[in-house]
């Protein structure tokens, strides 16, 4: 058997099948349609929206949050540096000799009297100078009803004058003299 050389016309297939294609006809919406189609692009944007922002405010939360445990967490490693430190046997010894004066044995005191030396450490009962003492509701009470003087008060800059500042001065009362 012969084979017969069938060549196949691959050229022409384009051809047929592009005519044999209906061409379609441009669809025109409506003023309906186009709403619609707003309506429904605008629905799933509000859908997305919300969860997302969710999200967002969520994952903020989350930052903030890391943020503040890291910073709670160098408080708590340095408190607990400052702890370990305070309980440890060298600062209680340190502690021991400027606070109570305690002597380890083998070694000698020396106490060096001068009043020009001062420790700042102590502390120093404040007397009054010239002050009487006085109840604490004394000075309430007087702090109340008594009227400061003249040069105690404030100055009043650029400020409007006071309702006692603007009345006349009131007629003093006649002496034995005058009468």
């Amino acid at each position: 058997m012969q084979r017969k050389n069938r060549a196949v016309p691959v050229l022409n297939r384009e051809k047929e099948i592009r005519a044999t294609r209906p061409k379609r006809t441009p669809v025109r919406l409506g003023l309906e349609a186009y709403a619609a189609i707003i309506a429904a692009v605008a629905f799933v944007i509000v859908i997305i929206y919300v969860p997302v922002r969710d999200y967002m405010e969520q994952r903020s939360e989350i930052d903030r949050l890391e943020v503040s445990i890291s910073q709670l967490t160098k408080q708590k490693d340095k408190l607990q540096d400052d702890l370990n430190h305070y309980q440890s046997e060298e600062y209680i010894r340190e502690q021991a000799r400027i606070r109570l004066g305690v002597i380890a044995p083998g070694e000698r005191a020396f106490r060096i009297i001068d009043p020009g030396l001062e420790n700042s450490r102590h502390t120093q009962a404040v007397s009054p100078k010239n002050e009487e003492i006085r109840i604490w509701y004394e000075t309430l009470w007087d702090s109340v009803t008594v009227i400061p003087e003249e040069d105690e008060q404030p100055p009043r800059e650029n400020k409007l004058p006071l309702l006692s500042d603007l009345q006349a001065p009131v007629p003093s009362a006649p002496e034995e003299g005058e009468r």
